[in-house]
């Protein structure tokens, strides 16, 4: 089981200088069991938001890659809800201060230690950084 969190699957909807190697990535994983967190859906949601009060896109342009997003996520992605021992575990990451951790990433990583991934896949190298640091298979899986 592979786990992408939310950096990874953002370039999906949102043109980005990674979109085309990310979806090559996904294409070549696509034999393997994709998931995510239902956290993933929050931090998309928040961040077309952001994007719509700056003016940086139409609020119409974002529901559009909110459902996109969706429908991708159910197509191809198991999609786990955060229990309480996530966010247990997520304030002990976060307490180790010596990772950078924000709360955000935390409960990424709790959810995918808690399902035994073989491998998190993200495009943020102070996540990866600090799943390495917390013995987590952490990696970008593209060159970025």
């Amino acid at each position: 089981m592979l786990y992408f969190d939310t950096s990874i699957l953002t370039p999906l909807v949102k043109t980005e200088s990674t979109s085309g190697k990310v979806m090559k990535l996904i294409t070549e994983l696509s034999g393997n069991r994709l998931c995510t967190s239902h956290w993933t859906l929050v931090e998309l949601a928040s961040a077309l938001a952001r994007e719509v009060r700056m003016k940086a896109t139409s609020p119409k342009s974002a529901q559009k890659s909110l459902q996109d997003f969706e429908a991708i996520l159910e197509a191809s992605f198991e999609i786990f809800a955060p229990d309480a021992t996530d966010f247990d575990r997520a304030k002990d990451y976060v307490s180790r201060f010596d990772t950078g951790l924000r709360g955000g990433d935390a409960l990424h990583l709790a959810v995918a230690a808690r399902h035994k991934v073989q491998a998190i896949y993200s495009l943020d190298k102070v996540f990866v950084k600090a799943g390495k640091k917390l013995g987590l298979p952490t990696l970008t899986g593209i060159r970025i």
